[in-house]
């Protein structure tokens, strides 16, 4: 199953007694002020409380800031959190269960070797035994690797190395094997915070992607609510899962049974964690829990990087991981007269360019604005369209100014008086350009930044839209 996003277009038709500034959507990591640098990493070990009685409890920290934390449950269960968003303090992402464990058992605990903070980022060692069920062990596991947080990015990352050594095959056992579970919240038909008391799904995540490389085209996209229990045959040596973050607003005050409290509407990162290994196979397997659906206090979903009973005799395994957990979210911005105005604490309201983001550079009074994630990652990057010439010059390598055609994007796309407008119009994950004149569409639908005609790019001729109406672009 692989599931491709694809942009859709749309026609506005608005009267205006002028235009003081043309508004975008801009879906970016947040672009503070700041250095992406940590000038100091640290951590605490957190006394337990009523409400989070964990030991231990670290939380790791970038010039203060708390980018992620490690803790132990009471009843076992060793788990990091990522934590990148700088502006919401809910903005906490899905839970990585570090321990390896048998099916049918329980993840485990583990034990601190050690924990370092340095100029490039926290150090830690994590040992423990692999569960097996019924209480019993079937072996010890260790990893270890350093974390580090990018303040302007937004981004956590993480690299080490995990070791296994079971205490026989999983032949033997009878069972496949965990390296871990990332847990998340998926919710179904639940009442919506900001909406007048409408239903609709939300939750910590959206959906999940497994990459095996960036070519294979067994690659694809988990929904869980249109497949709620999927284990793959597919194996590989690497095996990469993105959990999609989500903007987790579900209203728990109207829902059975009553909450204490309302949960403050928060914008949930997506985390990325890939396992590779010289001669082990790894499979993928995914669970929702239909019966909590309604729960936003469960984590329902369950993750897995596998390795199958069937596809492996060792008993000394060794794996290299990395994990990204990036604050992505859509915020607005606006374009005036060659200046950038992009919001980014992504609050919906004007706080100054100390705290907001404000440029110029690139762009001029008369130019049209346009946003896409031209390099297919998961940031969006400016560009404009000149309307007086019908050129397009976008900021491929997202450092927000002009380097010339060579470093970033120059095409002749159109012509006076086109309208700007930007999507991916084939599902490959990279926006592409095109434009709207007089009610009909042209579409760079190849990506190639040139007009092929209406047999290899995409023309709508008069079908959606009219003289004077302007276009948008989503996911709708």
């Amino acid at each position: 199953m692989k599931t491709k996003r694809i942009s859709y277009i749309f026609a506005a038709r608005c009267r205006s007694s002028g235009v003081i500034g043309v508004i975008l959507a801009l879906s970016f990591m947040t672009f503070a002020q700041i250095s992406s640098a940590c000038n100091k990493y640290d951590f605490e070990d957190v006394p337990p409380t009523a409400d989070f009685p964990y030991i231990p409890h670290y939380r790791l920290l970038c010039d203060g800031f708390v980018f992620g934390s490690f803790h132990v449950k009471p009843e076992g269960g060793l788990i990091f959190r990522p934590h990148p968003d700088r502006y919401d303090e809910n903005g906490w992402g899905t839970s990585w269960f570090m321990a390896p464990f048998l099916s049918g058992a329980g993840t485990s605990s583990g034990v601190l070797i050690g924990i370092t903070a340095s100029p490039t980022g926290i150090y830690v060692i994590w040992s423990g035994r692999v569960a097996n069920v019924g209480g019993n062990d079937y072996g010890t596991w260790m990893i270890s690797g350093t974390l580090s947080y990018d303040s302007l990015a937004q981004k956590v990352t993480a690299s080490g190395n995990l070791s296994i050594s079971l205490n026989g095959t999983l032949r033997a056992a009878n069972r496949d094997l965990n390296l871990e579970r990332l847990s998340s919240n998926y919710l179904r038909n639940v009442p919506l915070q900001g909406c007048g008391g409408c239903f609709g799904d939300t939750g910590d995540m959206k959906e999940a992607k497994v990459t095996y490389s960036t070519q294979d085209t067994r690659n694809f996209t988990w929904i869980p609510s249109s497949l709620p229990s999927h284990y793959p045959n597919d194996i590989s040596t690497t095996l990469g899962i993105e959990v999609v973050g989500n903007m987790n607003n579900v209203d728990v005050l109207r829902l059975d049974p009553p909450w204490l409290s309302q949960i403050a509407v928060a914008r949930k990162p997506s985390t990325f964690l890939a396992f590779s290994s010289a001669d082990v196979l790894l499979s993928a397997g995914f669970y929702w829990d239909e019966n909590r659906e309604q729960d936003p206090a469960a984590d329902n979903i369950g993750i897995n990087h596998l390795v199958f009973k069937e596809k492996s005799d060792s008993t000394q395994m060794t794996f290299n991981f990395t994990m990204t957990s990036i604050s992505a979210f859509t915020a607005v911005g606006v374009f005036r007269n060659g200046q950038w105005f992009l919001d980014a604490n992504g609050n919906g309201a004007w706080d100054g360019c100390g705290t907001e983001f404000c440029f110029t550079g690139f762009g001029a009074a008369g130019d049209l604005p346009a946003s896409g994630n031209w390099d297919g990652g998961t940031k969006s990057y400016i560009g404009i369209f000149r309307s007086g010439t019908g050129q397009w010059f976008t900021d491929r390598n997202g450092n927000r100014q002009w380097d010339g055609c060579v470093a970033d994007g120059c095409y002749n796309f159109g012509a006076p008086g086109d309208r700007p407008v930007a999507g991916d119009w084939n599902g490959s994950g990279f926006a592409k350009i095109g434009v709207f004149r007089a009610g009909t569409w042209y579409l760079d639908a190849n990506g190639n930044g040139a007009w092929d005609g209406c047999g290899i790019d995409r023309c709508y001729v008069g079908s959606f839209g009219q003289q004077g109406d302007l276009p948008v672009a989503g996911q709708w």
